[in-house]
């Protein structure tokens, strides 16, 4: 649950926080960040003993939205990543614990 490469995850009793980890991009979002953050948003659904989510960015930038490098104009269209960004965040939407996006900058 907690080895990511763009999250760094921690828990501390039955709260989980996930903390946007891409400090060279400003926490842009690219599709392992939400590859990632699917994977542990399906964790933390099924997990008994987890009440509470918080997402955290760094203290100069929660995120600057989606990463556009993995949606350049040179490479094909990638309708399959907007999908599946689409469902994370409705995923997120749904998730059946209190979620607290702690933004800061």
């Amino acid at each position: 649950m907690y080895d990511y490469e763009t999250l760094r995850v921690t828990r501390e009793d039955n709260v989980v926080t996930a903390q946007l980890h891409r400090p060279e991009s400003r926490n842009a979002i690219n599709m392992r960040m939400v590859n990632e953050l699917s994977a542990l948003i399906d964790v933390i659904d099924d997990a008994d003993d987890v009440s509470v989510l918080v997402l955290r960015g760094s203290p100069d930038a929660f995120t600057c939205g989606i990463d556009l490098r993995d949606f350049a104009g040179q490479k094909k269209r990638e309708i399959y990543g907007l999908q599946k960004w689409e469902r994370m965040c409705r995923d997120l939407e749904k998730l059946n614990k209190f979620t607290v996006a702690a933004v800061q900058g």
